[in-house]
């Protein structure tokens, strides 16, 4: 590529030529002209306000054509009839907004065809589709004037004079630029301008940054931003043009026939009158540009001088942040601060625009790039550079020939030498042509040779990511890309945005890079595209042999993208493939595959993430069929239904075991009706029969035969719990008792404390005997079976517990006691009645077995006086 340098005071420009220009377009005048922010992309649709031969019949026809910056046709597209195009341009991610006079807005997606299921996406052609958006009830009923289209959002002028502001789905703080939105927040309407004389006198605009807008009336500049019009000091109008520059210090304006450039505080730092140019005189009639909303204008007829306010110009830019650009047929000048403008030769009207580097520019043959030549590509490569990095290339030259003298040169640098490296590689990365950089690169690294401590990381690093630039660079794609080490990531979405997916892949290997999200965007396009006939089996092969040779494991998100195109099929064999659950899970739940979801829960070892499939289940399930998943979803290959859509689980009990017990923990803290209603449906009766009895005992005794009855019926409903079903029974009998026998000691005005009703079987039968219902007591032990030596053992503890030692004495000699007397004296001595002890003592004397349980007794007596009166009755 040739390259030209210009001097402009003390520093120097360069204009490259990027590209030359295959297309067909000659007057890029009667066109509306829009260019991607790095030039890789220009849009070129027919400007309504401009008058067409009736000859040149396809120069009519409603349509945008979609240009690489190389010129090769990328994309043709309609437009809608019904109404007139305004403005076009691009958004940071390369999609083309288009903005209509009647408000509407398309953010057209290029070479990626409308997905299928998608109800807000709309199909371009075949190969695009966009997103509709809208500018506001206002819009649509007063009309767009003009509009300008910026990376985040679009400036709309209406034409009652108000301003709105409408982002657009995808901003560059936020997302990613891999990101699709379809939704946007509304666009915010700014009140008309209210400045004498009239409001709608609006001569020129253009957006600032970060967010504003810069508005130029007949004497006054104003800015708009969040917090509405702010006037700038610059009173000296009319303004026929205003352009901040990319860091927002200087603003150039053109005011009659002079462009100043001022700061933003008023200070002016150069005027320069345009009819001092041989371009200005040379201009020929062409229409003048006329103002924002003035519809009584023809702009289509040629003046004498036209253009920006009669002066010619076509375009004003800034070509960094120090000089402005200005065009006319022909012919570009840039303007510095203080010196002679330099003039650059151009084939008809060019289209500029300005980048952080520079300002481009597209003519009708060629595509050029114009920027200050940076200090380390002077220092390497400026004719007559004393610098030892134009000293290390000319020694790296000669080397090959005259060993000796590049020796010298590189021992008399010194410790210089690793700057000279340095400098070299800077000025390679800042080069288009190989040719160029190729001996910028073979200097570094012979300067790296004579290094003490050489770290080739650098040059390493430099050549990949110029490798990089190249297959970016390259006509057939047409992306003239700048060097910049981080925005690798964006070159690759520029590719794949191209459907350069193989060569987005290529350089991610090279660069040891995960290809996940250029993989992404082509199986998204490939679904987009494949036909509704195609086999879902070959189609998921493919996208998963595609996926493989890249060696990436992240299938879930294009399985969704299958789901959602309406491909099941594609969407389960995609999943089959996704190692990581926590993707895997939550789309099988999308997709109803209940039990392939809760399974591969519970085989990620996430308790976490089987939590979430069981709650997700519950929310969205009957109480049955959520527990039915639960029971049942081990689902063996043999039973498996080859017609139902999902994921074969594993067939692994221990698994289903697991979500059961995770589900039965929570139940049992959090729902027991979740609880009992699992414990029915798994037909684990006595479970079921032991969370009755602890909920009749978490309740008052009076309340609990109701849950003793449950509980009962279902151990009887187990074959084993025979035992617990009888027990059971048996207390909800003693419940009913125990209530009989309340009312009847309430009739007799006693009421022990604690009450009658939840007492046991022995302390119930000890408070008949204490009360003075022997026959209850009696009825009692028949009816529970109680046995006689714990019968009497009760009586006898509740009658020396009441006092009444008369019918102890009855009670014990009515018949000999199943124990002996042993216990009743031992029992006695514990209650104080000696004297009482002694008779039962002389009663035992005679029965042999008593006899010796007493002597015992007596021996482990430990007071003297009380076992002596023993022994005496025992004698």
């Amino acid at each position: 590529m040739a390259a030209e340098w210009h001097r402009l005071g003390e520093t120097y420009y360069r204009r490259t030529r990027l590209y030359e220009l295959p297309w067909p377009s000659e007057r890029l005048e009667q066109a509306l002209v829009a260019a991607s922010s790095d030039g890789g992309l220009l849009a070129m649709a027919r400007d309504p306000r401009q008058l067409v031969a009736l000859g040149e019949a396809g120069a009519i026809e409603p349509q945008i054509h979609v240009y690489t910056g190389a010129g090769q046709l990328l994309e043709t597209l309609p437009l809608d009839t019904s109404s007139q195009l305004v403005a076009l341009g691009f958004s940071w991610r390369d999609d083309l907004v288009t903005v209509m006079d009647d408000g509407h807005v398309r953010v057209c997606s290029l070479l990626v065809p409308c997905p299928r299921g998608d109800a807000v996406r709309q199909p371009a052609t075949p190969s695009s589709h966009y997103v509709p958006l809208s500018l506001g009830i206002e819009a649509a009923d007063t009309g767009v004037a003009a509009a300008l289209v910026c990376a985040d959002r679009v400036w709309a002028l209406l034409r009652s004079g108000a301003i709105v502001e409408a982002p657009l789905p995808t901003s560059p703080s936020t997302d990613s630029i891999w990101t699709q939105k379809t939704r946007a927040e509304p666009p915010r309407v700014h009140a008309p301008l209210a400045v004498p004389p009239s409001p709608r006198r609006l001569v020129a605009w253009a957006p600032a940054r970060p967010a504003g807008l810069l508005l130029a009336t007949e004497q006054r500049v104003w800015a708009l931003d969040a917090r509405g019009y702010r006037e700038l000091p610059h009173t000296d109008g009319p303004y026929s043009a205003v352009r901040p520059s990319p860091n927002g210090q200087l603003l150039a304006l053109l005011a009659s026939h002079e462009v100043r450039v001022v700061r933003a505080d008023g200070t002016q730092l150069r005027a320069w009158d345009v009819r001092q140019s041989e371009a200005y005189q040379r201009a020929r009639p062409m229409p003048r540009v006329p103002e924002l909303l003035d519809e009584t204008a023809m702009p289509s007829v040629a003046h004498e001088r036209g253009g920006l306010g009669g002066t010619g110009l076509c375009a004003i830019e800034w070509c960094g942040d120090n000089v402005v650009a200005l065009a006319w047929p022909g012919e570009v000048l840039l303007l510095g601060p203080y010196d002679e403008p330099v003039h650059l030769a151009v084939h008809g009207v060019p289209f500029l625009y300005s980048d952080a580097a520079g300002v481009r520019i597209v003519d009708a043959h060629a595509h050029d790039h114009v920027a200050r030549v940076a200090s380390s590509t002077a220092h390497a490569l400026r004719a007559g550079s004393t610098h030892v990095a134009a000293l290390l290339v000319e020694a790296a030259r000669i080397a090959p020939t005259e060993c000796a003298r590049a020796y010298e040169a590189v021992r008399a640098m010194g410790a210089d030498l690793a700057l000279a490296v340095e400098t070299c590689l800077d000025a390679a990365s800042h080069e288009w042509d190989t040719d160029t950089q190729r001996p910028l690169l073979q200097a570094a690294l012979f300067g790296q040779t004579w290094l003490d401590a050489p770290d080739p990381a650098r040059l390493v690093q430099v050549s990949r990511t110029l490798r990089v630039l190249h297959a970016v660079r390259a006509p057939t794609v047409g992306v003239p890309a700048s060097y910049d080490e981080d925005a690798v990531g964006v070159w690759l979405y520029r590719l794949a945005a191209r459907a350069q997916h193989g060569r987005a892949v290529a350089i991610c290997e090279a660069l040891h890079l995960k290809a996940d999200a250029v993989l992404l965007h082509w199986a998204r396009v490939y679904m987009a595209r494949i036909r509704a006939t195609d086999d879902d089996e070959s189609v998921a092969q493919t996208i998963i042999a595609r996926f493989q040779r890249a060696r990436t494991l992240r299938y879930a998100d294009i399985a969704m993208t299958a789901w959602q195109a309406g491909r099941p099929r594609v969407a389960t064999r995609l999943l089959e493939h996704e190692l990581r659950a926590v993707d895997q899970v939550p789309l099988l739940l999308q997709m109803h595959e209940h039990r392939p979801a809760l399974a591969r829960a519970v085989e990620s070892g996430d308790t976490d993430l089987v939590y979430h499939v069981l709650f997700t289940l519950q929310r969205h399930l009957s109480r049955a069929a959520f527990l039915d998943v639960v029971q049942t979803a081990d689902v063996r290959d043999t039973e498996w239904d080859t017609h139902t859509v999902g994921l074969r689980p594993s067939a692994r009990p221990a698994y289903v075991a697991l979500a059961a017990h995770l589900l039965e923990t929570y139940a049992r803290e959090q729902d027991e009706g979740l609880l009992r209603d699992y414990y029915f449906q798994d037909d684990r009766h006595s479970d079921l029969a032991l969370q009755c009895v602890a909920q009749a005992y978490a309740v008052p005794a009076s309340e609990r035969g109701e849950a003793l009855r449950r509980a009962q019926q279902h151990f009887g409903d187990d074959r084993a719990c025979a035992s617990e079903a009888r027990l059971t029974g048996e207390a909800c009998a003693l419940l009913a008792v125990q209530t009989t026998l309340a009312a009847e000691l309430a009739a007799l005005g006693v009421r022990p404390t604690p009450g009658v009703v939840g007492r046991s079987l022995y302390d119930t039968i000890a408070l008949c005997v204490a009360h003075g219902l022997p026959r209850r007591a009696e009825r009692l032990q028949h009816e529970f079976r109680v046995p006689d030596a714990r019968y009497f053992a009760i009586q006898m503890r509740a009658l020396i517990a009441q006092g009444d030692l008369a019918a102890l004495w009855r009670v014990a000699t009515q018949r000999r006691p199943p124990g002996g007397y042993e216990p009743v004296v031992s029992a006695l001595l514990h209650a104080g009645h000696v004297e009482e002890a002694c008779r039962y003592v002389a009663k035992g004397a005679s029965d042999k077995a008593s006899r010796t349980r007493i002597l015992a007794l007596l021996d482990r007596c430990t007071d003297a006086a009380v076992r002596e009166r023993l022994q005496a009755a025992l004698s």
